[in-house]
């Protein structure tokens, strides 16, 4: 047997294989032994069928099994002797079997690159500091009195009321648009991110049907729709006044706060950490991007495959699902193997208690009892995620310049 390991990419490896026809008659001869004992013919009792015309009926068959079982078993021998580490099954190619000479073929494997992350320390990459406003705080109020806010149905609707309604066509830059499974709309006039639009819905009443040209802010949420401009056929199913509650001492305790000045003190903190996270994650970005500046790789197209089937739910992706996705999982994929370079390192590691306080968090946002959580992320083999993300959190801290205990892993 021959094997020639050769190396196309750094994300591949294939395999030159020649082996001697004689490496498959001992396999051959055991399998066509096999199907003696257990194949059915009419006029033969079953393990007592000659041997011959086993062969002459499924000779074909078997030794083409025999071959394939080989080859898998020569390459996982091969995969193991030469540290290759598939990530996915390898492709078979030209195929030489005709059974005189040497049985020879290619086999094209993609694997992971070897790397070898330097120059991480030291690169001036920090969260930047936050602080909250009292307009942040008086905003973030206003938001909480509408959710308690009674609501009455009036006849017109003017500055400050809601309207309620459903899309029936939308227009982008000049282009129709699909309208949405669920086409139902509720806007404050006054408080969204599309004034035009807000205007345009004044002085409608129920039933009414209109149409509202608008532009998107250049600075909206939403980037690809920034800047552009709209076109919105809507139907009106009911105009509302809202009737907010007074902030007092009643409104705090409905928010589980004992006073209005401990409601504020809270909504600040909230609003501080969801700005120091935010934070964070910006410098994560940053110090990733700078990393890979100096420490680019490859990424084998199976993982990029898999990223994909993950992300759209689905298997068998196609090349244009593959090519929406691709950006993001190239970067997801790198940062992963970054972090995982860095970290080994760096010898972080992820403490139980703060695995435990990570699950008691989950726990927390989804009303279950954490100790249960607990149990059910260990059975199911998912708290090994949660112990990564937590060791790639303490990761990414560190290259910010975070000391382990100065921000929630």
């Amino acid at each position: 047997m021959k094997v020639i390991i050769n190396e196309p990419k750094t994300t591949q490896r294939e395999l030159e294989v020649s082996l001697p026809q004689a490496s498959l008659k001992d396999a051959t001869d055991q399998k066509i032994d096999s199907y003696r004992k257990k194949v059915q013919i009419k006029g033969f009792r079953t393990g007592k069928v000659p041997r011959k015309m086993v062969v002459a009926r499924y000779g074909d068959a078997i030794r083409q099994e025999a071959l394939d079982e080989t080859i898998n078993s020569l390459l996982n021998e091969e995969y193991k002797k030469n540290d290759i580490k598939p990530v996915a099954p390898g492709v078979l190619s030209e195929l030489n079997d005709d059974k005189e000479t040497d049985i020879s073929f290619k086999v094209l494997v993609e694997v992971d690159p070897v790397i070898n992350i330097e120059d991480y320390t030291e690169l001036g990459i920090n969260a930047e500091a936050v602080s909250v406003d009292a307009d942040e705080v008086e905003k973030e109020l206003s938001n909480a009195q509408r959710q308690f806010g009674e609501e009455t149905d009036i006849d017109v609707s003017a500055e400050g009321t809601v309207v309620v309604g459903q899309y029936l066509n939308l227009n982008i830059d000049g282009e129709a648009k699909e309208v949405p499974s669920n086409p139902e709309f509720r806007v404050e006039i006054g408080t969204s991110q599309t004034p035009e639009f807000d205007e345009g819905l004044k002085g409608l009443k129920v039933g009414d049907e209109k149409e509202i040209a608008f532009t998107f802010p250049t600075d909206y949420e939403t980037p690809d729709l920034a800047g552009k401009e709209a076109n919105y056929k809507i139907h009106v199913s009911g105009v509302k006044n809202v009737e907010l509650p007074e902030i007092n001492e009643e409104f705090a305790a409905k928010l589980g706060e004992e006073s209005v000045a401990s409601l504020k003190k809270l909504v600040e903190e909230n609003i501080l950490s969801r700005k120091e996270g935010n934070s964070r994650q910006d410098a994560h970005q940053k110090v990733i991007e700078a990393i890979l500046a100096k420490n680019d790789f490859e990424v084998p197209e199976a993982r990029i495959r898999s990223f994909a089937e993950s992300v759209l739910k689905k298997e068998d992706v196609n090349a244009e699902e593959i090519e929406n996705v691709r950006s993001e999982a190239t970067f997801e994929i790198k940062k992963h193997r970054i972090l995982e370079d860095i970290a080994k390192k760096e010898k972080v590691k992820a403490k139980q208690t703060e695995v435990d306080a990570r699950i008691q968090s989950i726990g927390a946002q989804y009303g279950i009892d954490w100790k249960e959580l607990k149990s059910q992320l260990r059975t199911s083999g998912r708290i090994v995620n949660i112990r990564e993300e937590v060791k790639f959190e303490k990761t990414l801290n560190f290259l910010i310049g975070i000391k382990e205990g100065e921000a929630e892993s």
